[in-house]
This record gives structure tokens, C-alpha cells and sequence, in this order.
């Protein structure tokens, strides 16, 4: 075992098949100061606790969260927890992660997960607003596939779907084909959706993701058996796309047909 903190803090460490060095242990109440020399994520499976960032002046409840320690992009990082679970001011927000990604450098990744976290938090004008801030002239592909996203959880699809026919195709990643397949088919387009689904299917899209877009686009089209079968196939796989459909609009016309409700029926919340 190893016993650090006077005891406070004991783990053992193990070796995975495939190499990866992992460690599980408890930590008792008290107030502790870890380091580490390499980048670190620490899970916490139970119980709770409070953590923050050295040098940084907040602190977050922890429950049953995890807090990624990377030189790198630590402090960005942090602040989505932030976003997500301790600011009740949203108006705070903004200028808030603005200063800390200022701090260690803009990029991509970093704008993503801002925008993200905001989405996350059903901020998803707020999403915009970041992604177009750094990004006006909207040169990003990847920071235009996100943006056409949160315009669709807003309804605009007609705007969603403009922004990823805009972006080059061969710069479209195989979850921004899929999006953009159920956008085209929510416009009526639906031998262009397919089209579509199959674009990422063959950059190796997650085939459940790929199947519930499917589902998304046969229901659109009003056809209950073939929705439900994906629907079906999905559910066996991952199931935190099957709950989806319990809610996302693609699948209103079908909601009241015999086979969805009994679909949902057969598996409820």
C-alpha cells in the first residue's frame, strides 16, 4: 500500500492488460495537498469533497466528479467544472473563462470546451456567443461543426444545417456528417441524409450514433417500424442515446404511433 499524509491518504497501485498504470484508495476528512508530476485524472467514486487548483483562488464541491490535472489546460478545464456545477450568476460566466483562457493561451480545443460547458448548462446562445467571439469569420471547421450544434438544440436548424454545408467536406469530421444528415432531413432533404450518414459512417463513426441518426431521419420521414428498429438496435448499445428520443423533436412524428409507444413502454425511465 501506499500511506501518505500520516495515513490519511492510502492506495495501492496496479497495471492494466494494456499497460495503464492506475491506483485506487481512500482519503479520510481532512485537508490535503497533492502533486504530481504528470498529467493526472482523479476520480472520485463516492462520498464528497471540495478541490482546487493551486494558486487558484475557488473551490468546487466534488461529487462524484473527476478533475483532470494537465499543465496544459488545467485551469480551463477547471473552470468547466466551474460553469457547470458552482457559478449561480451565469452572468459571471463570460468574463470569468475569458480571463483564464487568456491566461494560458486560446486554441480550439480550449474555445470548445467553454462553449461546451455553456451548452452543457443549456447556455447554448451564450455557446454561440463564445464560439463567435473567437472565431468571427468563422474559419474553424471544428468551431463551426459545434456552433451549427448548439443553433440546433435552439430549433434554427435552418441555420445549422448553412453552417456545416459551408464548411469544406473533406475538413467535416464523421459526427459533423451525422448532424448534418439529420439537419438535411429536417429540412426534407432525405436522399442527401443518407448521404450523409453514410459520409461518416466511412470516416469510422460510432455505428450507435450513426444508427440513432438513422432513426432520427426515419422518423422525420414518418416511417414508425424503422425508426423503432434502429431505435431497438441502439438501446441494446448505448443506451443515453435511446433516452433521447424520448424528447428530441426528430421523433415527434412518430411519438403517438403504436410502435413508439410501445417502444417506450417496454423500457421505461
Amino acid at each position: 500500500a501506499n500511506v501518505y499524509f500520516d495515513g490519511k491518504c492510502v492506495s495501492h497501485s496496479f497495471t492494466l492488460a494494456d499497460g495503464t498504470k492506475k491506483s485506487v484508495g481512500v482519503v479520510l476528512p481532512s485537508t490535503l495537498t497533492f502533486n504530481t508530476g504528470a498529467p493526472e485524472i482523479m476520480e472520485c467514486v463516492g462520498g464528497e469533497c471540495e478541490y482546487k487548483l493551486k494558486n487558484y483562488a475557488k473551490s468546487i464541491s466534488h461529487y462524484e466528479k473527476f478533475l483532470i490535472r494537465n499543465p496544459s489546460d488545467a485551469y480551463v478545464r477547471f473552470e468547466v467544472e466551474v460553469a457547470k456545477f458552482m457559478l449561480g450568476d451565469v452572468d459571471d460566466l463570460p468574463g470569468s473563462l475569458r480571463k483564464v483562457a487568456e491566461d494560458v493561451g486560446v486554441s480550439e480545443h480550449i474555445v470548445s470546451l467553454w462553449a461546451s460547458a455553456l451548452s452543457d448548462a443549456s447556455l447554448h446562445q451564450e455557446a454561440i456567443g463564445v464560439i463567435e467571439h473567437f472565431d468571427p469569420d468563422a474559419k474553424s471547421p471544428e468551431l463551426s461543426s459545434n456552433k451549427a450544434v448548439y443553433y440546433w438544440f435552439l430549433g434554427r436548424n435552418d441555420i445549422a444545417v448553412d453552417l456545416l454545408e459551408k464548411v469544406p467536406k473533406a475538413k467535416l469530421s464523421s459526427v459533423a456528417w451525422t448532424n448534418l444528415g439529420v439537419g438535411r432531413a429536417e429540412s426534407g432533404r432525405f436522399g442527401l441524409a443518407i448521404e450523409a450518414i453514410r459520409a461518416g459512417i466511412e470516416l469510422g463513426g460510432h455505428t450507435a450514433f450513426a444508427d440513432y441518426a438513422l432513426a432520427e431521419i426515419y422518423a422525420l420521414m414518418g416511417d414508425a417500424s424503422a425508426a423503432v428498429a434502429k431505435l431497438e438496435r441502439v438501446k441494446s448499445v448505448a443506451s443515453v442515446y435511446f433516452e433521447r428520443a424520448r424528447t428530441e423533436r426528430t421523433f415527434n412524428r412518430i411519438r403517438n404511433s403504436p410502435e413508439f409507444e410501445k417502444l417506450m413502454a417496454d423500457y421505461p425511465v
